[in-house]
């Protein structure tokens, strides 16, 4: 007889712990919706660039507004690495001799005048830990897939995502956000 009691308790405790929610699941749900829909943030943190061509190590401030954008990039003892400005129509790179470079597109001004093939007119989502709805993507356990790109979320905080990891052939990303404001 104990051990048909042992045996109902044991089945009891497995099946209550199958169908509780986690709750840090639900979280990161409930805030990736609250992040997606974000219209204006803020977010400091810290960057690491790896690709064949070689890495960076960068902070960066980036203040995202409906119909704007601004990215500081510094380096060591916060030197002003560049400074992306834009909106739909425009981008303007500044760099540290205050010239200025002009691009429809922030891809391809990057990868023309600092050399790396980044996905930054993605990352303005991907860095709130959900796809670019312009686009279809493939969900995993801990992110997703999306233009040719492996987007992991490392670490979730009480703000939005903490640590996120972007992947495509030899280019790695690795950002850490320090600072949410939204």
């Amino acid at each position: 007889m104990a051990r048909v009691d042992a045996a109902l308790l044991l089945t009891l405790v497995l099946v209550s712990c199958t169908s509780q929610k986690d709750p840090d699941e639900e979280i990161r749900g409930n805030l990736n919706l609250t992040l997606g829909s974000q219209l204006s943030w803020q977010l400091r943190g810290k960057i690491g660039i790896r690709s064949d061509q070689g890495s960076a190590n960068l902070s960066f401030v980036w203040d995202q507004s409906p119909h704007s954008y601004e990215i500081s990039l510094t380096g060591i003892l916060g030197a002003m690495v560049a400074r992306l400005n834009g909106d739909a129509h425009e981008v303007v790179l500044t760099l540290p001799d205050g010239s200025e470079h002009h691009g429809s597109n922030i891809d391809a001004l990057l990868e023309d005048q600092l050399g790396y093939q980044l996905p930054v007119s993605l990352l303005q989502y991907w860095v709130r830990g959900v796809p670019d709805p312009r686009f279809t993507y493939k969900s995993t356990g801990d992110g997703f897939y999306q233009q040719g790109w492996r987007v992991e979320i490392q670490q979730f905080g009480a703000r939005g995502p903490r640590k996120i990891q972007v992947r495509q052939a030899d280019v790695r990303l690795r950002l850490v956000a320090l600072e949410w404001v939204y």
